[in-house]
């Protein structure tokens, strides 16, 4: 299926964060880490990674907690009620992008088993020079608006 890209600033990127990437204290998540947002090298299984997995929000219907369930249902992962589930707008993050002269574009890419598949692209892959800050600046932006996988589902 073809690639979109989601223009709407006020459209939602979501990505799945697994416990060991959020930072946790006292039970309370207070942070995620930038490295949740770092693209996957080349490995003996799998190429290198070369753009960001997540859901597009508004692709599902219902209320916001009905669409993020759903995304919840088209994850192809095995979810802990300890990970959680970023909910971040498209324009924040262009706009965090920009702040690191990156383009930062979100596609929605429908696969088969995933209708509301999206895709994060232009964040260096694991093979370019790294870039901390704007991994950090991810990460803030995903705590803005995070929610644990146990209060979704």
């Amino acid at each position: 299926m073809a690639r979109k890209l989601v223009s709407e600033d006020a459209h939602h990127f979501v990505k799945h964060c697994k416990k060991r990437e959020l930072i946790v204290e006292d039970g309370v998540v207070i942070g995620v880490f930038p490295s949740a947002f770092s693209l996957r090298p080349a490995d003996a299984h799998f190429p290198e990674e070369k753009w960001l997995s997540g859901q597009y929000l508004e692709f599902y219907d219902g209320t916001a907690a009905e669409r993020l369930c759903a995304c919840c249902h088209f994850i192809p992962l095995e979810m802990k009620k300890s990970d959680a589930l970023c909910r971040m707008k498209v324009g924040r993050i262009s706009e965090e992008g920009d702040k690191r002269s990156k383009s930062l574009r979100v596609f929605h890419q429908p696969e088969q088993d995933s209708p509301g598949y999206a895709g994060l692209h232009g964040i260096p892959k694991a093979s370019d020079p790294p870039d901390d800050e704007l991994l950090s600046l991810l990460a803030a932006l995903a705590m803005a608006d995070l929610v644990r996988v146990d209060a979704v589902l």
